[in-house]
């Protein structure tokens, strides 16, 4: 390990000036950030690292998609996280990632001061054939989108925790270890030693070196906490969890990594504020105000999408969204354009603009009459959603039904998910419209546009709008209502038990329809 004692010097003096205020943070990760076990009150770093920021005179507020597994957390104000049980860097067919739609985490997280990180743990422990250099390379990428979408945050990265390694572990333990070293070697580390629980804890950190500054760019705000020496040799009886779990720690394990979060934190140079809070947007809403596109277009219809449209009784394809003529239809419609947008409660605007030749099936909304799944041709994508790729002449999937949706491959290679290849049914009442890019020779065969889902259904639940992609876990903490799936979604199907992601984290959702 190198010791960078200069770096020690300057952190010291940062000390000097000690946190105060609010203070954003971000916990993303797997199920070692999510918590451990099933209880609401289950261990994780989250818990002590709330108390920890608090007692130090803080005003902490934790960040992410939702609140599960944080009612032991006394300061209300630090329950949510993007910490994914199962999570991955990479998606496989069973287990997401987040390395296709971390763009849409990040959005539906906001602007922290923070970010802290730990993932690849689900990726070396599920890979039939794993490999910590193949790894690393996807955790780079991950670091890489991460900076350039939230630059003014500090991401702070750590090695993954130890395990209890069996014999038949071994290609497991070796790809660990390739890994961690791998991560380490970025950084000019030094080491100090707290004390947690009465006990001394070694806390390393680091700083990007020459090699880290390549890899991410010389302003990148990145640091380094070491989560496995923060554990060090692994004792079953006090660092894992009770029964057979080798991964994750107990509390008193979490404990150890709070306080060099902690470390790292204190460590980052003042004054510390991560983003600024976005600026409303121009208050002109519609695509007449924001796609040049527009012009030589008709609006036919436009709307604001309800959070619960509940149109599983009597409903007509006409019905949904409820959306309000504008103009007659001409009869020979050769082009048609969804333009969806939504609306912040802080003001800002995200909207995404989808052109496409007309197909055949259109009602007098410009909806298609029937349930669907088609190839589209011509696509003309105009969005300022970070990770919705802009371009012209794309071809594309549109789905399109009011009933549910069955993740099982009608063509071509599966995503392993709710995606872009699903099957429409013809029973059940969920809804759902959805757009996609083709992208051959991508990460994934499609990106997903935008996907307005479970219009259809009365009980209750908010509807879901979402852009680009976004990998995310069915079969747990509400999951699918149809009795959890064990498949992930891209498109944000089955979501709506996460806050967040719902059409009721928004003041506004609107869509309009244009032809010509």
């Amino acid at each position: 390990m190198k010791l960078c004692s200069l770096f020690w010097g300057l952190a010291a003096l940062s000390l000097a000036s000690p946190l105060r205020g609010e203070l954003k943070v971000l916990p993303l990760g797997d199920s070692i950030t999510e918590g451990s076990g099933y209880a609401q009150d289950a261990p994780s770093y989250r818990k002590a690292l709330a108390k920890l920021l608090t007692d130090a005179g803080v005003e902490p507020r934790f960040l992410g998609a939702r609140d599960f597994k944080s009612a032991g957390i006394a300061n209300a104000a630090c329950r949510f996280h993007t910490g994914l049980s199962g999570q991955r860097i990479l998606s496989s067919p069973k287990l997401a990632g987040f390395l296709p739609g971390i763009e849409g985490w990040l959005e539906q997280a906001g602007d922290p001061d923070v970010i802290t990180m730990m993932i690849g743990t689900n990726d070396l422990l599920s890979d039939a054939d794993p490999s910590g250099k193949r790894t690393f390379g996807h955790w780079c990428e991950l670091v890489r989108r991460i900076v350039r979408e939230r630059p003014d945050a500090w991401l702070i990265v750590s090695p993954l925790t130890p395990c209890l390694w069996t014999a038949d572990k071994e290609p497991q333990r070796q790809a660990y270890a390739d890994f961690n070293a791998a991560i380490r070697g970025l950084f000019d580390l030094s080491e100090q030693t707290l004390t947690v629980n009465g006990e001394p804890v070694r806390c390393v950190l680091g700083i990007p070196n020459a090699k880290g500054r390549e890899r991410f760019g010389a302003s990148a705000r990145l640091r380094l906490a070491d989560m496995e020496s923060a554990i060090g040799t692994p004792r079953k009886e006090l660092y894992f969890n009770q029964g057979n779990d080798t991964v994750h720690p107990s509390q008193a394990g979490y404990n150890r990594m709070a306080a060099v979060w902690k470390a790292a934190i204190d460590a980052l140079p003042r004054p510390l504020g991560g983003r600024m809070p976005p600026k409303p947007d121009t208050p002109a809403l519609g695509a007449a105000a924001r796609i040049p596109e527009a012009k030589g277009f008709t609006r036919l219809c436009s709307g604001a999408l309800p959070t619960n449209a509940a149109l599983s009784g009597g409903w007509t394809f006409s019905d949904l969204m409820t959306l309000d003529m504008t103009a007659q239809a001409p009869k020979n419609i050769s082009r048609v354009a969804y333009y969806v947008e939504r609306v912040r409660p802080n003001g800002s605007v995200r909207h995404v603009w989808v052109e496409m030749d007309a197909p055949t099936i259109l009602d007098a909304k410009g909806l298609p009459s029937r349930s669907c799944r088609l190839h589209v041709t011509g696509m003309r994508v105009r969005s300022n959603m970070p990770g919705v790729t802009n371009g012209d002449d794309a071809e594309g999937i549109l789905q399109f039904t009011p009933h549910f949706i069955s993740p099982e491959p009608t063509e071509g290679a599966d995503c392993g998910g709710f995606d872009w290849n699903d099957t429409m049914q013809d029973h059940g009442a969920y809804g759902a419209f959805q757009l996609f890019r083709l992208t051959p020779g991508g990460l994934f065969p499609a990106e997903t546009l935008f996907a307005y889902n479970r219009w259809a259904t009365a009980d209750g639940g908010a509807d879901e709008l979402q852009f680009g992609d976004l990998g995310q876990h069915l079969g747990y903490n509400g999951g699918w209502r149809g009795g959890g799936s064990g498949k992930i979604s891209y498109n944000g199907i089955f979501s709506a038990d996460w806050p967040t992601l719902s059409t009721r984290a928004y003041t506004l959702c609107r869509m309009e329809i244009w032809v010509r």
